[in-house]
This record gives structure tokens, C-alpha cells and sequence, in this order.
């Protein structure tokens, strides 16, 4: 029987709700779990190479990329990818992004095709989305098992997710969509009010860390040993095991 991991995308409706944090972190904790491809379906940018630290085109060992991937057209599978992907310390495999003339032509038929060889090489895949809800991010949240909605809590944030919720709403993804708070303190918005605005409660509510900052401008992850690799641990665990019921607990 062909191997096929569970493929979570991570979106967030508002910029700088945290998308590129919860997708390196939690692809880390599925690494720890197993096996963990990370794909940055935003490749022009490249923030999920630079959040890891990972090589660009400028050093002078050549590394393959999403573009060079997506050439092998209907070739890809898994043992092609397997020879494509970049492997971070923690144990994540990434598929590091092209250049970004490559980049711009990058397509949701590459991404698609992308993400089906991924899912044949590790238990779990991570792809990180545009905030944009062009068609990138459609195509990632119509192929995934579990789509993460990243929000804060406020009212800007509660508006884009909102939005972001009603462009989805075609792709009939009842059942798979999870709210994610991220960077959790004192505010008027509570997490009980995701429940209340979006009709589910936060599948898993992460602490504000002023330690993020520093580690992603460093391109490195959080401790593996501090509490928010714990909250990362319990929330890949619900994930794989389709057990939600203490994560927002």
C-alpha cells in the first residue's frame, strides 16, 4: 500500500499572525514524532529559509529547490523529491524556495503536484500558505487533511479570518479547519471568543514569547525542551492521532 502523510497547511488571514512561526515549529515537533516535510507554498519571499537559517543561491553548494521539483512534471514522485529537500538540524526536511523570477512563475498545478510526492515521503506535511487568498493558497487549503487558521486576539485579526473563512467556504473544508491563537496575553478578545465568532473553539492557544522575534531573525527554532516545544509536541499529536478534545485545555 503507497505511504500517504497527513498533509496540514497553515494560513492566517492578517500579516504577521505568526504563519511562519507555527509552520517551522510545528513541522519540528512532527520531525520529533517522525518524519516532517515543510513546503513554502509562498515561495517568493522565502520566510520559512530564512526563519530556518537555511542555504540560498548565494553559497557555494548548489541545493535543489521547489522550481527544480515542479520541472519533473508527472516524473515527481516521491524517491525524486526525496533527492530535492534540504535537511534542517531538527530533522525537518524543506524544499527551500527558488529565486524569485522562478519563483513568480510557481503555479497551485506545481504546488499540487508538490505536495502529493511529499505526502509519499514523510508522515507529515507542513505547507506554509500566502496570506493572500489568491489561487496558492486556495489550491493548499483544497489538497490538505487539516487546515490551521493562525489569528490573535483582536478585532483586526478576528476580521481577516472572518474574510479568510468566507473565501474557503466553496472548498467545503467542514471537518478540517482548526483556529490557532498565537502570541495569547491580557486583551478585551479572549480565546473563548473564537468559539463564539467561528462556531469552534481554538484547537491549541500559544503564549506569547518575546524570545520569537530574536530566534526567527537568527533563522533558528525555539528550545526543544521550553514550554512552547511542549504546546507544539501536544498540538502534532492531536493532528496525527485526529484527537482534539484537551488541546485547547
Amino acid at each position: 500500500t503507497a505511504r500517504r502523510g497527513t498533509i496540514v497547511a497553515v494560513h492566517g488571514g492578517r500579516g504577521g499572525a505568526g504563519v511562519t512561526f507555527v509552520a517551522t515549529h510545528l513541522a519540528a515537533a512532527f520531525a520529533r514524532r517522525g518524519s516532517a516535510v515543510l513546503l513554502d507554498a509562498d515561495p517568493v519571499f522565502g520566510d520559512v529559509a530564512q526563519a530556518l537559517g537555511a542555504p540560498s543561491g548565494d553559497d557555494p553548494e548548489p541545493v535543489h529547490t521547489f522550481a527544480d521539483a515542479a520541472s519533473l512534471g508527472e516524473d515527481l514522485g516521491p524517491e525524486q523529491l526525496k533527492g530535492a529537500l534540504w535537511r534542517h538540524s531538527s530533522g525537518i526536511d524543506v524544499l527551500l524556495p527558488p529565486p524569485p523570477e522562478e519563483a513568480a512563475r510557481l503555479g497551485p498545478g506545481e504546488l499540487r503536484l508538490v505536495t502529493a510526492a511529499a505526502a509519499g515521503v514523510a508522515d507529515a506535511v507542513v505547507v506554509h500558505l500566502p496570506r493572500a487568498l489568491g489561487p496558492m493558497t486556495i489550491a493548499g487549503a483544497e489538497t490538505t487533511d487539516r487546515l490551521l487558521e493562525i489569528l490573535t486576539l483582536d478585532v483586526v485579526s478576528f476580521r481577516a479570518t472572518s474574510r479568510a473563512m468566507e473565501a474557503f467556504s466553496p472548498l467545503h473544508l467542514e471537518g478540517r479547519v482548526e483556529f490557532v491563537v498565537n502570541r495569547a496575553a491580557r486583551s478585551e478578545v479572549t480565546r473563548g471568543d473564537v468559539g463564539r465568532v467561528f462556531g469552534k473553539p481554538a484547537l491549541a492557544v500559544l503564549p506569547l514569547d518575546r524570545g520569537v522575534r530574536s530566534a526567527q531573525e537568527r533563522g533558528r527554532l525555539l528550545p526543544t525542551r521550553g514550554r512552547m516545544a511542549r504546546r507544539f509536541d501536544r498540538l502534532s499529536a492531536a493532528l496525527l492521532d485526529r484527537d482534539v478534545d484537551e488541546m485547547a485545555s
